[in-house]
This record gives C-alpha cells, sequence and structure tokens, in this order.
C-alpha cells in the first residue's frame, strides 16, 4: 500500500523502520508502550499490522494496530461456533497532534478507525 497523504503533510501508511516514534506521547502509558517496544516485534511475527499517520519528517503522530480474531457465536441454532474479525489492539494520537477544525477537536485516530472499517470490509 503506499502512503495516503490524509491532510496536508500528514501521510497514511504502515509502521516501517525508520518512523519515528521516540516523542509519540499520546497520554496512556500502555498505549505509547506497545507502540515503542511491541509493535515492530508483531509486526515481524505476523501477530498484528501498525498502520501509522506521519507527518513529512516520518515522526509517527498518530496509530492504529490491527489482528485477527474471532467472535465466538453462543446461538444454539447457528451452525457456526465463532466468525473471524478484525480487532483493534491499540489506537493512539499524540496530544500535540490534536487538531481544532471549526471548534470542534478532530483527532487521526478517526482516519484510522474509518481505515480500519475500510480494512475489515475488504477483508469479506
Amino acid at each position: 500500500m503506499p502512503a495516503i497523504e490524509v491532510a496536508p503533510g500528514y501521510f497514511l501508511d504502515k509502521l516501517q523502520p525508520g518512523d519515528d516514534i521516540a516523542a509519540f506521547d499520546c497520554g496512556h502509558r500502555e498505549v505509547n508502550g506497545f507502540l515503542r517496544q511491541n509493535a515492530f516485534d508483531d509486526v515481524s511475527k505476523g501477530l498484528s499490522i501498525t498502520y501509522v499517520i506521519k507527518d513529512r519528517n516520518a515522526r509517527v503522530v498518530s496509530y492504529i494496530s490491527l489482528c485477527m480474531g474471532s467472535l465466538k457465536i453462543e446461538d444454539p441454532g447457528c451452525r457456526f461456533k465463532s466468525q473471524p474479525g478484525l480487532l483493534i489492539g491499540q489506537v493512539g494520537t499524540d496530544e500535540k497532534h490534536k487538531i481544532d477544525r471549526d471548534g470542534k477537536k478532530f483527532y487521526f485516530g478517526h482516519i484510522l478507525i474509518r481505515f480500519a472499517l475500510y480494512k475489515a470490509l475488504e477483508l469479506k
């Protein structure tokens, strides 16, 4: 997938070596920690894929981590006991990159959630 410009100077792409994650801080220790300590490793192991929004200097300003899972079906009349599903593992936006549009807060996380829905439909 080539990078997609989602806002002037900001691009949606897969997390790649060389992306600058050092200054990322969404205000949640666990979400920050996943990006810094687990995201690359989970991708290399095939456990998840992380998409980021980054600026022209490859500084990550928002991310979402997606993985496959299953949803348990407890309906005794259903022949299936589970269905595959796309799970959002983590999502976060750097505190410094929350944008005010027309008096409303707009988060890059919203773009990433919509992107995840698109990916889920694409897998259908």
